[in-house]
């Protein structure tokens, strides 16, 4: 009987001993797959990791040369608007100078031409002559510069005209001076 039972107990932890055996070569293999499976799943990480930062640099690259171009492009517009500025503004300030030359030319062309005459001006036939004698002031400026003209500055207006008296018509003579002619109302 003892014998029988150490055997029975030696062939139970002899049962034992095959199924931990066999329990441990399937855990190691567990324990293998899964970490072949870390492996693999961590080199694959790693490779993804590395292809979007090669990526990521390459999309860095292209948008630093992208924006150097383009700063250069709008470096070129500035310059080129600037010198459209430049240009407009010579032309402003030419055109400045023509209109005051013009102004005074109008002014000056808007004087009577002053004519001797050698006694009072005579009405002959329903015609005169206005004669009226204008003195010649060339320091006077139609535009002002500056625009801090004197209270006491003589204005000059070249845009009005006078008009003659109704009745009348008025026509430059062959000598330059205006003549007047007294028109009938009931013609």
């Amino acid at each position: 009987m003892f014998g029988s039972h150490k055997r029975k107990e030696a062939e139970a932890l002899e049962a034992i001993r095959a199924e931990m055996s066999a329990a441990e070569l399937r855990s190691r293999a567990l324990l293998a797959d899964a970490l072949a499976k870390m492996e693999l799943r961590m080199s694959r990480d790693v490779e993804e990791r590395r292809r979007l930062q090669s990526v990521t640099e390459s999309a860095v690259e292209t948008l630093q040369s992208s924006l150097t171009n383009s700063s250069t492009e709008v470096a070129r517009a500035l310059g080129q608007v600037a010198n459209m500025c430049a240009i407009v503004a010579e032309r402003l300030d030419a055109d400045r100078l023509e209109r005051r030359a013009f102004t005074e030319a109008i002014a000056r062309a808007g004087r009577p031409p002053v004519a001797k005459v050698d006694g009072p001006s005579q009405i002959i036939g329903g015609t005169f002559f206005a004669t009226s004698e204008v003195p010649d002031e060339p320091d006077i400026s139609i535009v002002d510069t500056n625009g801090n003209a004197p209270q006491d500055a003589p204005h000059i207006d070249a845009t009005s005209r006078t008009t003659p008296p109704t009745g009348t018509t008025s026509e430059p003579s062959t000598n330059g001076a205006r003549h007047q002619e007294a028109v009938d109302p009931r013609v």
